[in-house]
């Protein structure tokens, strides 16, 4: 079985027959694994999809249409792995990673400033993209974006992200609760981003895009723009 998506519902793909499952007719979905997600419809009907990561990675538009048809949602896999301590739900959320992005802004900038010259700023925004709460490292010059960045220094090129020179994903929704219409995200942990060291992420990546960015353009040249 093989399962892709869209904005209007899922395509589900067997050796006999495709089938169209519109989104409002989805009961839910459930990540049980990292290989099996199960939807479920009102028609009591069942689909495994067992692509590697799950359709909901390589469909990110799905997580908006949980929300927006109100699909009871859950991701067993950030509950077993994660557990209860990086769940939060959304108030709680954005108040804990705003105090992380807070608590580095004036390291990050001071970096900026003495490494690329006082005429250059950086902006961290905080934006919420197909229900991912994604930190993005903007680069100013006179307080204006900075839009001609090179390719080789540029590590992210998202259309719904214009002009930011890196990004940095701080959460994403992995529970949908429909009976309260709210819902709880886990915030990221890997082995290079432990949650309390979110900050000194934030100040490494503008270390390294400063050091990237010197290595392309002198400081010399940068002192002589207007």
């Amino acid at each position: 079985m093989r399962i892709q998506a869209d904005e209007n519902g899922f395509m589900i793909k067997t050796l006999l027959k495709t089938v169209s499952l519109p989104y409002k007719d989805v009961r839910s979905i459930v990540v049980e694994t990292p290989k099996k997600t199960v939807i479920r419809s009102f028609e009591k009907e069942e689909y495994v999809d067992t692509t590697p990561g799950g359709f909901t990675f390589s469909y990110p538009t799905v997580m908006d249409m949980i929300v927006m048809y109100n699909i009871y949602f859950r991701n067993e896999t950030a509950y077993k792995e994660s557990g209860e301590d990086f769940i939060l739900g959304k108030e709680e959320k954005d108040k804990y990673l705003s105090s992380m992005v807070e608590g580095a802004r004036e390291e990050a900038r001071n970096m900026v400033k003495e490494q690329l010259g006082p005429k250059f700023d950086l902006d961290l925004r905080i934006l919420e993209i197909h229900q991912e709460t994604i930190l993005c490292f903007i680069l100013l010059r006179n307080g204006n974006v900075v839009t001609d960045m090179p390719e080789c220094i540029r590590q992210y090129g998202d259309e719904e992200i214009p002009a930011s020179f890196d990004v940095l994903t701080l959460a994403d929704l992995c529970f949908w609760d429909n009976s309260s219409r709210s819902g709880k995200y886990l915030i990221i942990t890997s082995e290079d981003l432990e949650a309390g060291e979110i900050k000194d992420c934030i100040v490494e990546k503008t270390d390294m895009f400063c050091y990237e960015y010197l290595g392309v353009n002198s400081r010399e040249y940068l002192d002589q723009l207007p």
